[in-house]
């Protein structure tokens, strides 16, 4: 929360800033399975109790293994590590 206080701040100082609040929404996820990252990596990631990726990993995966470039903004604890780390695995 300082740091929208302090972008709001800083708005008289040529910074384009703008703040949006979302709200939130229930979480949705999509099988693993699809033949999104390589056969290894979603062995190892069953292995560990993955069968299914939020929605926003799912996306972000898809980005990135296309050459996009990608910012992921969720709250804690929601998965946006894999969404980073996944594609360097793959």
């Amino acid at each position: 929360l300082a740091t929208i206080h302090g972008l709001k701040k800083s708005v008289g100082s040529g910074s384009t800033v703008v703040v949006r609040r979302i709200a939130r929404r229930a979480s949705s996820t999509v099988p693993l399975g699809q033949n999104l990252v390589h056969a290894r990596v979603q062995r190892a990631l069953k292995a560990r109790g993955v069968s299914e990726l939020y929605t926003h990993q799912h996306k972000a995966l898809q980005a990135v293994l296309a050459g996009k470039h990608v910012a992921i903004a969720t709250s804690t604890a929601s998965g946006k590590t894999l969404c980073y780390t996944a594609p360097i695995l793959d």
